[in-house]
């Protein structure tokens, strides 16, 4: 076969073409798999790092609840026969990676006697007060409208005509933590049934005058989405 010099010089420029459109197909897969950063134009805009993506994900406002609920609690130490009644309400948000942040407050109540004070001294512990403060959720498992999860707050207690309990101050610092069942009902509604331990305490250190109060109980919330 006679090759003229037309021929010798062809085939360059045809492969160089071919390179060229398999160069611009496979570019734009390779950078949107390799390259996990922003860049110029339409296309790498819409193109967050993945990071970024996961970050947004996890924090993704999933739901926005107010919650009112009722918990009772009666006290660990047979020395102090003080039971407490919260009523509360508390704002919520829900995130899609399962934490969950609350803000909220209560009445608070109180019912019973400590047995340890001196002779002469007042031991009626039955006071009224107010609550606020903030907590904690997580959601351990989530089975369709089902969850468990644990869950802490911290508030502050203040009960101004009375300290509690009787030999204390009527500012104290007010901790529950727990486990808890949600049960949706419908998709704005859903039931929530806790088991919390609680501590009452002015942190003043364990004398006469920061007599602390821990004990244990439940509680059933009404969530609305």
């Amino acid at each position: 076969m006679k090759v003229t010099r037309a021929d010798t010089f062809a085939a360059p420029p045809l492969l160089a073409s071919l390179c060229l459109v398999l160069v611009s197909v496979a570019s734009p897969a390779c950078a949107n798999e390799l390259l996990p950063t922003t860049g110029p134009g339409p296309g790498w805009a819409s193109q967050p790092l993945y990071a970024e993506r996961a970050t947004d994900t996890f924090f993704s406002l999933a739901e926005d609840a107010w919650e009112v609920g009722a918990e009772y609690f009666v006290p660990i130490q047979s020395y102090r026969p003080i039971d407490i009644m919260i009523l509360q309400l508390a704002r919520a948000w829900r995130f899609s990676g399962g934490l969950e942040l609350l803000v909220g407050g209560g009445i608070f109540q109180s019912f019973g006697n400590r047995t340890d004070l001196p002779p002469g001294v007042s031991s009626d512990s039955t006071v009224t007060g107010v609550s606020g403060g903030g907590g904690a959720r997580y959601q351990l498992v989530r089975l369709a409208q089902v969850a468990l999860f644990v869950d802490g707050s911290v508030q502050v207690l203040l009960t101004p005509r009375q300290a509690f309990p009787a030999g204390g101050s009527g500012l104290n610092g007010f901790l529950r933590g727990g486990l808890g069942l949600s049960c949706g009902l419908t998709s704005r509604f859903a039931l929530e049934i806790v088991y919390h331990v609680a501590h009452v305490s002015n942190a003043s250190g364990e004398a006469f005058q920061n007599p602390g109060w821990t004990g244990h109980g439940g509680g059933v919330t009404v969530r609305y989405r």
